[in-house]
């Protein structure tokens, strides 16, 4: 919580604006949770009980944590924010819970990032460079406990920080305490901007590398490169679609947040207006909304998660598969549908 509202709060009827972000933030947990659920299934359990997982796809398994990162972002943030918002930011749960639990969401959605940056390197090695040996699953694991200790160890400022004031509220000390301040800004620097650049880089040499291959190498190369490539390309646009969102949903409110400590750190400080204070809530919600997007990213561009879906709540799915595979011969329609469902 950056803005310390508790001044500005009353036991007046809830307005119309705190009503809605307690809706929104009601949404994104439902959505949240069950869609993540689907999707930890569907990559990590559904069809697979005789692969161990060093013989899943890398794709597959880092989906897998970012379906699990994703679930405690989906629990823990919306349930805090709506229960701060319907107790006008008091806190009844004790020293101990404001410094370990409401970190919590902060950390997920920081190695919700992080995730990315493994996902955007794996596929680097993969296509950009073909015929080198894979990285080992060993180092993909030993890369996700990485980003764990990295979202801990950046955000323990936060932690540190924040704790259970003479007003009852569980919240950072004043925006103008350079204890708080510097750190945070140091966090902004040296998360977001790190995400965006090595995230953007990767994503660069992988377009570039796709852009200048030989449109006969299928033919010189053989059937099973042109099907990895197919798989490649898939996997490389989800990767940006779920990347972009994540970005355009978190970007704002950190930027929100950056200006307003930069200017306690640099100058008096901004001063805290009600539309400051309606932005900040607003921007909370599209922040928290990034751990609640992916599933229907998934459900709209990978068509295996999507025929899951529809089966899972009984939905006929021939008409589908028909619309999909109109334009290709049999044996094409059986390749693309094996492919499309091992993405």
């Amino acid at each position: 919580m950056l803005f310390n509202t508790s001044k500005q709060t009353n036991e007046e009827a809830y307005n119309s604006v705190e009503i809605l972000i307690v809706t929104l933030f009601s949404l994104i947990f439902v959505f949240g949770t069950v869609g993540n659920v689907f999707v930890f299934f569907y990559f990590g359990i559904k069809e697979k009980p005789a692969r161990s997982i060093e013989q899943r796809k890398v794709p597959e398994f880092l989906f897998c944590v970012l379906a699990l990162v994703d679930f405690f972002a989906s629990v823990f943030n919306p349930l805090l924010y709506a229960y701060w918002t319907l107790t006008r930011h008091k806190w009844h749960f004790g020293y101990w819970a404001c410094k370990l639990v409401v970190p919590i969401g902060t950390i997920a959605t920081t190695m919700s990032g992080g995730i990315f940056v493994v996902l955007s390197f794996d596929r680097q090695r993969t296509i950009v460079y073909p015929f080198k040996r894979h990285f080992k699953f060993a180092y993909i694991k030993l890369s996700i406990l990485i980003v764990f200790v990295y979202a801990v160890v950046i955000n323990a400022h936060y932690s540190l920080n924040i704790t259970v004031n003479e007003e009852n509220n569980c919240a950072p000390p004043n925006a103008a305490n350079k204890a708080y301040n510097i750190p945070s800004i140091f966090y902004f620097l040296i998360n977001v901007c790190t995400l965006l650049i090595v995230i953007n880089f990767t994503n660069y040499r992988i377009f570039l590398k796709m852009l200048h291959q030989s449109p006969t190498s299928t033919l010189v190369l053989g059937n099973g490169y042109g099907r990895r490539k197919k798989d490649n390309y898939r996997i490389v646009r989800l990767l940006v679609a779920l990347s972009t969102v994540f970005f355009v949903l978190t970007l704002p409110r950190d930027i929100l947040q950056f200006v307003f400590l930069s200017s306690w750190c640099f100058g008096k400080g901004l001063k805290v207006s009600k539309p400051i204070l309606t932005l900040n809530s607003f921007l909370k919600v599209f922040n928290v909304a990034n751990s609640c997007v992916n599933p229907l990213i998934y459900y709209k561009m990978h068509y295996g998660f999507k025929r899951f879906i529809r089966r899972s709540f009984g939905c006929q799915t021939d008409s589908l598969i028909r619309g999909r595979s109109s334009n290709f011969n049999v044996t094409e329609r059986l390749a693309d549908l094996s492919f499309s469902q091992r993405l």
